[in-house]
């Protein structure tokens, strides 16, 4: 039990650095730019919502060689994360809750 808050908290330690760290690898280039099809004065286009997304974390051949894998980790060490956190706190909150409340099964009476 231990070993295994040990390791997920490392794991996230190492997700964190990775993601959030300031050295950004996949910048966009700027020459990249949307021009609007009418190139007017009226044209009161806004900009596309997916520019606001960030950047993705790896490159398309980085992702053909096996960078999905690494978002598929990511995920199932999120679901891991999450099953811990319920399992140890969130239940155990929950019935004492309950218990505090003098709450009952619906159906028992």
């Amino acid at each position: 039990m231990i070993r295994r808050k040990i390791l997920l908290t490392v794991l996230f330690g190492v997700i964190f650095q990775i993601f959030f760290s300031t050295t950004n690898t996949l910048t966009i280039p700027e020459n990249q730019s949307i021009e609007p099809i009418a190139n007017n004065s009226t044209n009161k286009c806004e900009p596309a919502s997916i520019d606001e997304f960030p950047p993705l974390f790896f490159t398309d051949e980085q992702r053909r060689r096996g960078g999905v894998l690494v978002y598929i980790a990511l995920i199932l060490y999120s679901f891991a994360a999450i099953e811990i956190v319920c399992d140890d706190y969130f239940a155990s909150a929950l019935e004492k809750i309950s218990y505090n409340l003098n709450l009952t099964p619906v159906g028992i009476e």
